[in-house]
């Protein structure tokens, strides 16, 4: 026979009951129940304890602290000792375990009953199907308190919603909360997609890439920016120092291109390139990224036009010098090359761009994809030139200056 638990009412699968006290509960619910029953028991002696560190809280203003960790735990118990460590550290409040969880049980206690408050409103509202004015209201204001009470009259005298002050602003509260985690994920989104569209490798490319398109000075994007480079694994260590050792080498690199103008050197045009002439280029170019390179041979190369190795990883490159897109042919085609010539990695450079589904099984079987944008962000940072007055040829092949 199924057992109910005496904690959450919920029915216990059979062979997973725990007893306890003379009751039975879920396992979960029976270590919560003892840790209660704990406090509870030692209450008496720890009052004073509790109305100390009460107040040092208050006097202190750390209850942000303690409603941030409320609001982002379900259990009380997660994190605990880490959140007694931040009291001492961030505001040199010391607490004892029990203390701290009697403060902490209450606020999780008022907690399920504001939820509860909420979710009866948010109920009451949608069943008069006035919901939109609540929706448009958070769209329409920056703040909870904006035109608060002019909301507050219009549901309780005109739609006769019988709600409080408090319970309306925690409904409002809530979907404010909601509605800043949305703007923040939208503009990580976009942080995301424009330092990415410069094709970045190294944790410095990122950096520049970030200068490129945001202010350095703007503290709401720089916390997104350093979350981007926790996701790509990159040990940022002090990244105020390394966003102005990169802005300054940015100022130089402009200084420099200024210099070339001056001398009318002329970047290279991989449109104006031969296949030869594009797979020379790219030799030289991985060279100049301090690569080993070796070409294959010219008739039946299995897909692979060099072989690239460093740090003794190896690469197989498909050179694609052709206006048309790349597609899955293509990328089919260097992943069987990879195997061919034993290889770690797969590559396609192409001075074109690249279908979304070539892409898409590109990131699938792990294949770096340059297309012409990236090549051309490459012959811009090493200055990849020819002169006007006086281009080389060699073989009919271009001797590009590097």
């Amino acid at each position: 026979m199924a057992k109910t638990c005496n904690k959450c009412n919920k029915k216990i699968r059979f062979g997973f009951a725990k007893k306890y006290d003379n009751n039975y509960y879920h396992t979960k619910c029976a270590d919560e129940q003892k840790r209660e029953d704990i406090i509870n028991k030692d209450s008496g002696k720890n009052d004073n304890n509790i109305l100390t560190l009460h107040d040092e809280i208050t006097e202190k203003s750390a209850w942000g602290l303690l409603n941030k960790y409320v609001d982002r735990y379900d259990n009380k118990w997660d994190c605990i000792e880490n959140l007694i460590i931040a009291l001492n550290k961030k505001y040199e409040i010391y607490s004892t375990k029990l203390s701290l969880l009697n403060i902490i049980n209450e606020m999780y206690e008022n907690k399920k009953l504001t939820n509860l408050y909420i979710d009866r409103l948010e109920k009451e509202i949608k069943s008069k199907n006035i919901w939109d004015i609540i929706r448009n209201y958070v769209e329409k204001y920056d703040d909870p308190i904006d035109e608060f009470k002019n909301l507050y009259d219009l549901l309780t005298l005109k739609y006769k919603i019988d709600v409080s002050k408090k319970d309306l602003s925690h409904l409002l509260f809530k979907l404010f909360n909601k509605k800043e985690e949305e703007n923040k994920l939208n503009k990580y989104n976009d942080l995301k997609k424009k330092i990415l569209s410069e094709h970045p490798e190294t944790i410095e490319d990122f950096t520049d890439a970030y200068l490129k398109h945001f202010d350095e000075y703007d503290r709401k994007i720089l916390p997104l920016f350093k979350k981007l480079l926790d996701e790509k694994e990159f040990e940022t260590g002090d990244l105020n120092s390394l966003i102005k050792k990169r802005k300054k080498f940015m100022k130089i690199n402009g200084f420099e291109n200024e210099l070339y103008k001056i001398n009318d050197y002329k970047l290279i045009d991989i449109e104006e390139m031969s296949a030869s002439e594009f797979e020379i280029f790219l030799k030289e170019l991985f060279i100049l990224m301090k690569f080993n390179v070796d070409k294959t041979i010219i008739s039946g190369d299995k897909g692979a036009d060099l072989i690239i190795e460093k740090l003794g990883e190896k690469t197989a490159v498909q050179a694609k010098s052709f206006l048309d897109f790349v597609k899955e042919k293509d990328i089919q085609d260097v992943i069987k090359a990879k195997d061919y010539y034993y290889c770690d990695n797969a590559m396609i450079v192409a001075s074109s761009f690249f279908t979304k589904n070539a892409i898409e099984l590109a990131i699938k079987n792990n294949v770096k994809t340059w297309d012409g944008k990236k090549i051309k962000d490459m012959i811009e940072k090493y200055r990849i030139s020819t002169t006007e007055n006086n281009k080389e040829f060699e073989k009919n092949e271009k001797v590009f200056r590097i």
